[in-house]
C-alpha cells in the first residue's frame, strides 16, 4: 500500500517498460480536456431573413396606434417612423449577424467554433451575444435612441418603447453541432497521453524497507501492468 514500506524483495527491473499513468490521471485529464475544448456551433442566416419582415410589420403598426393615440405630437413624430424603424431593425441586425448562441445546459465555454458558410471561425465571448445579452443591448440601444427624440421638452419615444416586446423576435441562429464538437472533443482525447517516462531494464525500481510513495506505487502499477501484457500476469508481485 502506499505510504508503508516495501515487505517484499527487492526489485530491478527485468524489461524495458513504460511508466503508465494511474487510471484516476487520465480520467481528470479526460475531464479537463471536456471543460474547456471549444464546441461547435452553426450559424443560420435564414434566421434573420424570417423576422426582418415581421418585426417591420410589427413595429409600423405599434407605431401608427401609439401615434393615433397621441394627436397631440403626432404631426411632430409622423416623420421619425421610418428613421425609428430603421434604426432598431439595423441594432436587431447587429445582433444577428454577430449570432445569437442558445447553450446546452452541459456547455459553457467562453470560446466556440462558429461554422457560416461552411468556413469554421474560432470565436471569443464578446464576438457573439447569448439571448440574455442580445435583448440586454438592444434595449440599451433602443433606449438611448428614444431619448435622443425630444419635443416640447419631452421624450415622447420612451413611452412608445414600453409599450413593445422585443424579446418575441428574438432567436437562437447559431446552433450546437453535437456530432462536429463530440469528434473535435473525442480527437483530443486521443492525444492523451497514457504513459510518462519510461524505466530501462537493470533500473531499480525498489528495495525492500523502502517506503511506496506515489511515483513508486505508479511504477510498481506498471511494471504488474507491462509484465501481464507480455508473458501473463506474475504471481510473485502483489500490488493492494
Amino acid at each position: 500500500q502506499k505510504g508503508r514500506p516495501w515487505m517484499h524483495e527487492s526489485l530491478i527491473a527485468h524489461l524495458d517498460f513504460p511508466i503508465y499513468k494511474l487510471g484516476e490521471e487520465v480520467e481528470a485529464e479526460k475531464d479537463s480536456i471536456l471543460k474547456s475544448y471549444n464546441p461547435y456551433f452553426t450559424y443560420d442566416n435564414k434566421v434573420w431573413d424570417e423576422v426582418k419582415p415581421r418585426l417591420r410589420d410589427y413595429l409600423s403598426r405599434k407605431y401608427t396606434n401609439f401615434l393615433d393615440k397621441n394627436e397631440n405630437i403626432k404631426a411632430s413624430l409622423q416623420p421619425k417612423e421610418d428613421m425609428l424603424i430603421d434604426s432598431i431593425l439595423n441594432y436587431f441586425g447587429r445582433v444577428y449577424n454577430k449570432g445569437v448562441v442558445e447553450f446546452p445546459e452541459n456547455i459553457s465555454a467562453k470560446t466556440i467554433i462558429i461554422i457560416r458558410n461552411s468556413i469554421a471561425d474560432e470565436t471569443d465571448w464578446g464576438d457573439y451575444y447569448t439571448p440574455k445579452t442580445a435583448y440586454r443591448y438592444i434595449q440599451n440601444k433602443i433606449s438611448a435612441f428614444s431619448k435622443s427624440v425630444v419635443i416640447n421638452n419631452e421624450t415622447p419615444l420612451e413611452f412608445f418603447i414600453k409599450e413593445l416586446h422585443f424579446e418575441n423576435f428574438l432567436k437562437s441562429n447559431t446552433f450546437y453541432e453535437a456530432v462536429s464538437s463530440e469528434n473535435a472533443s473525442q480527437e483530443l482525447i486521443k492525444r492523451i497521453s497514457l504513459t510518462e517516462g519510461l524505466i530501462q531494464r537493470g533500473e531499480r525500481i525498489i528495495l525492500t524497507g523502502d517506503i511506496v510513495n506515489d511515483q513508486s506505487y505508479r511504477i510498481l502499477s506498471s511494471l504488474k501492468t507491462e509484465s501481464e501484457n507480455r508473458i501473463g500476469k506474475i504471481g510473485n508481485y502483489y500490488i493492494i
